[in-house]
């Protein structure tokens, strides 16, 4: 029986506090091979008889049983990429001396393959595999490779294939769902794959591990849902089909309910909301390519006390009441430029636990500011407390228990987000 045994798969990167994300050179998979490559990509086109396409945006490549020529040069180090600078100075790979390091770069020619029955050699065979690093030389050959690649193997050449878990502040990704013959379910993030298994990694921590031929049903469902399943996948899904040609979309469910290609069918969601049913029997293959649309949000882990402006870690100021008027002792502004329409969109993210969940904690106010000789002077008072408030345009609270209040401010000047139970205040600047 045909099975894709294939799905969208979903970056796990870990974020900074305050940094973004970028959809750039990240690592869906790892493909390990049986001649102990490793290849670092995505499946990028599955004919669902067992062939693949394995796009690499980097590997480590062994080849035994080969004649290849090599060419050597050597590269001085600022006309390296960035990521062969990053790999030469992890594995004290540069030559030279200070001011004048270079690095040894190759080019290989593989001319004949001596073993017959190896699918990956036989594919690598009159291959020029150009600017590698070689590790190994002589009765075999080993190199690491930085360049974008595409590998045709088959589940034959397969050790494993696995996906790193999506850390704690990813907000956005897919999960698998995955139907047994026996009844049993299990949700949870695509962790890998050999020819014969499927596993996830579940909510609690432990790795679910099934064999594909009882499996009977994967769904995917989103684990924001505030985002539609285009915006958490990085890459889309483009079917082959005998009669409708190439559609392209996500596929949102696979069933292999009986042992006719005929009755089983897949469900494939168009970026309209449209979605159509095929036959597997009618599915030529399925291939991968950028989704424009991914936004993928990340979330920041804060302790009690950490507030972040605007992607920022923040400092407090000490507040002096007397007699209803407030006084900063400092001032170290948070200093942001004004927005369109005399309006500033300023957002804090804070720990929740001292407040509860989508509960403001401060009261975002304005500041006087008066300057006598050289003496600055920065105020507030309790009426300005009362009755001059701004509230969040919106706020919420993650499972990490970071609390995202987001304000729009009139005009320019000092800003203060004042914490009454402390008498700590920050303070926003708005130029």
């Amino acid at each position: 029986m045909k099975r894709l045994y294939y799905c969208l798969l979903f970056a796990a990167v870990t974020i900074a506090k305050g940094a973004s994300a970028s959809s750039d050179n990240l690592v869906y998979q790892t493909a390990e091979l049986k001649n102990g490559s490793v290849l670092y990509g995505y499946i990028q086109e599955n004919d669902g008889y067992g062939n693949l396409t394995f796009h690499s945006d980097s590997a480590v490549v062994l080849l035994e049983n080969v004649v290849a020529d090599v060419v050597d040069r050597t590269v001085g180090l600022n006309q390296l990429s960035a990521q062969w600078q990053k790999w030469a100075a992890e594995n004290d790979a540069l030559s030279g001396t200070p001011g004048n390091q270079y690095m040894l770069i190759s080019d290989v020619s593989v001319r004949s393959v001596s073993v017959t029955n190896n699918n990956f050699l036989n594919k690598m065979k009159s291959r020029h595999i150009a600017n590698v690093r070689l590790l190994e030389r002589g009765v075999r050959y080993k190199y690491v490779e930085m360049n974008a690649n595409s590998y045709k193997l088959n589940w034959s050449d397969i050790a494993s294939i696995t996906s790193e878990r999506r850390p704690k502040t990813a907000l956005s990704g897919v999960n698998w769902i995955c139907q047994l013959k026996n009844g049993l379910t299990y949700e949870g993030q695509y962790a890998g794959e050999t020819e014969k298994t499927t596993s996830l990694y579940l909510a609690d921590g432990v790795k679910q591990t099934m064999n594909k031929d009882d499996v009977v049903k994967y769904t995917f469902r989103t684990i924001n849902p505030n985002q539609t399943i285009f915006e958490q996948s990085q890459l889309l899904d483009r079917v082959n089909t005998k009669n409708a040609g190439f559609i392209t979309g996500i596929i949102i469910e696979q069933n292999y309910t009986s042992k006719k290609d005929e009755e089983n069918y897949i469900l494939v969601q168009q970026e309209s909301g449209a979605i159509q049913s095929f036959k597997l029997s009618d599915v030529l293959s399925v291939s991968n390519e950028g989704n424009p649309r991914y936004a993928p949000e990340y979330d920041i882990i804060l302790q009690t006390g950490e507030v972040y402006i605007n992607g920022q870690e923040a400092k407090s100021e000490l507040v002096t009441v007397k007699k209803g008027v407030y006084t900063l002792n400092n001032t170290n502004p948070f200093v942001v430029k004004r927005g369109t329409d005399n309006l500033t969109t300023v957002t804090v993210q804070y720990n929740a636990s001292a407040f509860g969940t989508n509960v403001e904690a401060f009261r975002v106010i304005p500041i006087s500011h008066e300057r006598k000789g050289k003496k600055d002077t920065y105020t507030f008072d309790d009426e300005t407390l009362a009755n001059t408030v701004y509230r969040p345009v919106s706020i919420g609270t993650t499972v990490n228990q970071t609390t995202k209040a987001v304000y729009q401010l009139n005009g320019a000047g000092y800003f203060g987000l004042y914490d009454g139970r402390t008498k700590q205040i920050y303070v926003v600047y708005v130029q």
